[in-house]
C-alpha cells in the first residue's frame, strides 16, 4: 500500500492479513496434529508388534525392525525383565468415572510409571507398554559388563527396588493401591515371552496374598507335588494354632520345618509364602480388621528377600510368634470384659431396636470384631443372644405380671404385637396367652 491510505482501506488489508496469518496457523497446527497422530499409530503399531512377538504370534525376524526402539538388542551384555502393574480396585476407583476423566487417570498412569523407569535413581532403562485398563507392562533392562559373573546378583536388587518407587509414586500422587507382578532377570532375548507371562502370572496372584503387593513370579506356583505333600500338614499347623498350642515348641511344627528345609529354597520360600498367609489371616480373624493393617500383601516381598533357608525359617518363626500373640489377645481378659459390657447393654435396651452396630458404636470397637468376640465366648451370635434374651425376658413378664400383651411386647422391642405373638409361639412352642395361663 502507498502513501496516502483511505482509513477504510487500510482496516480492510489488516483483517485480510490477520486473516491470512490465522489460516497459515490453521494449517501448521492440522500438520502438527497429523503428525502426533502419526506418531502415535507408529508407536501403537510398535508396541503392538511388541505384544505379538511376546505372546508368540509373530517371530523376532518380524519384530526385530522396531526392537532397537524397546531397547532390545541380541548381542548386547543387557539382562531384561518385566513387571506388570495393576491398578487395586480398578472398577471402583475409574471405571465409573466420566469419559473424560477416566482418560486423564489412566494417562497420569502411564506417565508416573514412565518418569520413575526413567530416573536415574533407577539405574535402568526400557518402556512403558498398556495392556489393558488398569493393567500396565514395563520393559525394564540394564547393561552389565561382558562376561561378568557377578552381573545377575548386582542386578537382582534393582527390580525390586523400581517396584517399591512405582508403588511409593501412585500412592503419593494419586492415592492409588497399585499390585506388582514381577519377574526374574534375564539375558536372554529369547526368554522374554516366558518372563512376561510370568510377570502376568504374578501379578494376578494379587487375589491369594491381597491388594498392594509386590509378588515375584519364583513364588507363584508350586509343583503340584510339593502342593500335595505338604496341603494336609499346614491345615493341621493352622488348626492347632488357632486351638491355642504353642506351635513353635510342637513336634509337628519342627517337622514341617525339616521337610521345608529339604526342598530347594525357591520352592520353599512358595511353600512358605502360602502357609504365612494364611496363618496371617487367621490372626486377623481373631483381632479387629480396623485395627490391623494389611500385612499379607507385603508377605511375598519379605519371604523373597531371604537368602538362606535359616533366613526363611526365622522369619516363619517370628510370623507365628506374632500371629500367636494377636490370637491370645482376642481372647484375653479385656475381650470378655468387652462381651459382658455388650451383654450388659444389650440387656438394657431391650425394649429397643437394637443392632450390632448400634452395640459396637458405643463400646467403640469394630462391629466384626465384636461378632467374633461374641461368638467366641457365648457360642451365640449377636442376633441368637438378644433374640433368646427378649423371649426370656417376655415369658417372665406373663408369668409375674399383669400387663397386657401389646405392652409386654413394646418391653422386649417388638412395636406389632400381632408379630410378637407370632414369634413367641415359634420361638416357644405356644402363644402368649396360653403360656400365661400355664404358668400364672
Amino acid at each position: 500500500m502507498v502513501k496516502p491510505v483511505e482509513y477504510a482501506e487500510l482496516v480492510s488489508a489488516v483483517e485480510r492479513a490477520c486473516e491470512q496469518i490465522m489460516a497459515d496457523r490453521r494449517t501448521v497446527l492440522r500438520i502438527d496434529q497429523m503428525k502426533r497422530q502419526m506418531e502415535g499409530f507408529k508407536a501403537a503399531a510398535a508396541e503392538r508388534l511388541l505384544i505379538d512377538w511376546l505372546e508368540h504370534r509373530r517371530t523376532f525376524k518380524e519384530f526385530e525392525a522396531v526392537a532397537a526402539e524397546f531397547g532390545i538388542e541380541r548381542g548386547k551384555s543387557r539382562l531384561y525383565g518385566f513387571l506388570c502393574a495393576d491398578i487395586d480396585g480398578y472398577e471402583q476407583r475409574i471405571a465409573g468415572a466420566a469419559d473424560r476423566d477416566r482418560q486423564l487417570y489412566l494417562f497420569a498412569y502411564r506417565k508416573i510409571a514412565q518418569e520413575v523407569l526413567h530416573d536415574t535413581a533407577s539405574g535402568c532403562g526400557g518402556s512403558v507398554l498398556s495392556l489393558s485398563s488398569g493393567k500396565l507392562l514395563l520393559l525394564v533392562y540394564c547393561d552389565v559388563p561382558a562376561g561378568a559373573r557377578s552381573a545377575l546378583s548386582s542386578a537382582e536388587p534393582l527390580m525390586p527396588a523400581l517396584a517399591r518407587r512405582l508403588q511409593d509414586a501412585y500412592k503419593t500422587y494419586l492415592r492409588w493401591s497399585v499390585s506388582i507382578g514381577m519377574s526374574e532377570w534375564s539375558g536372554d532375548v529369547r526368554s522374554l515371552g516366558e518372563l512376561y507371562a510370568d510377570a502376568i502370572q504374578a501379578v494376578n496372584y494379587r487375589s491369594v496374598v491381597g491388594c498392594g503387593a509386590i509378588i515375584p513370579a519364583s513364588m507363584v506356583e508350586p509343583s503340584g507335588a510339593i502342593r500335595q505333600r505338604l496341603m494336609n500338614k499346614e491345615l493341621f499347623l493352622l488348626e492347632e494354632l488357632n486351638a491355642g498350642t504353642e506351635l513353635r515348641s510342637a513336634a509337628s511344627w519342627n517337622r514341617w520345618l525339616e521337610e521345608l528345609s529339604a526342598l530347594p529354597l525357591a520352592d520353599a520360600k512358595l511353600v512358605a509364602s502360602q502357609f504365612a498367609v494364611n496363618a496371617l489371616r487367621l490372626g486377623k480373624e481373631a483381632a479387629d480388621e480396623a485395627a490391623v493393617p494389611d500385612e499379607a500383601a507385603a508377605i511375598p516381598g519379605h519371604i523373597a528377600a531371604c537368602q538362606t533357608m535359616q533366613d526363611l525359617i526365622g522369619h516363619l518363626n517370628g510370623l507365628i510368634d506374632g500371629v500367636a500373640h494377636r490370637l491370645r489377645s482376642a481372647r484375653s481378659p479385656a475381650a470378655s470384659k468387652i462381651v459382658e459390657q455388650a451383654k450388659r447393654w444389650i440387656r438394657e435396651r431391650l425394649h429397643e431396636e437394637i443392632s450390632l452396630q448400634a452395640v459396637a458404636d458405643a463400646l467403640h470397637v469394630n462391629p466384626y470384631y465384636l461378632s467374633r468376640l461374641f461368638r467366641q465366648a457365648t457360642n451365640e451370635t449377636y442376633l441368637e443372644y438378644t433374640t433368646r434374651l427378649r423371649f426370656e425376658r417376655a415369658r417372665e413378664l406373663l408369668a409375674h405380671t399383669q400387663l397386657k400383651m401389646h405392652e409386654i411386647a413394646e418391653r422386649v422391642g417388638f412395636k406389632d404385637a400381632n408379630y410378637f405373638s407370632i414369634a413367641f409361639k415359634k420361638f416357644e412352642g405356644v402363644n402368649p396367652t396360653e403360656y400365661r395361663k400355664r404358668y400364672q
